[in-house]
């Protein structure tokens, strides 16, 4: 979930737009869009910075969730769904350090 979150902030920060959702799916998963829901989202978070609607500001401006465990070998995750509490998210997007965009591999096995 911290990646998701981590990826939404960095696109709300750069972009501004009204709302940011960020989907994390595995590896093994087919990679077309129609496989890229239900089981196949291991993580997502959904930020609303300025919720609009009653029902945008019922959420609050974050929200999320995770499964537990790893994916299965076709990309689908069995595990429990744990709804991510707006404070927990906030208190975690809070924390993070100033994005400077992907650094470079080192290359030395650090």
């Amino acid at each position: 979930m911290r990646t998701a979150l981590r990826v939404a902030e960095a696109i709300l920060k750069e972009q501004s737009p009204h709302l940011v959702q960020v989907s994390v799916v595995d590896a093994g998963n087919p990679g077309t869009v129609a496989s890229m829901r239900g089981r196949a989202i291991g993580a997502q978070v959904t930020i609303i910075p300025k919720p609009v609607t009653e029902a945008e500001s019922s959420f609050g401006p974050y929200s999320g969730f995770s499964i537990q465990g790893s994916a299965s070998t076709d990309g689908e995750f069995h595990g429990i769904r744990f709804e991510a509490m707006r404070e927990d998210l906030e208190a975690m997007a809070s924390k993070f350090e100033e994005l400077k965009g992907c650094a470079a591999p080192s290359g030395d096995g650090a």
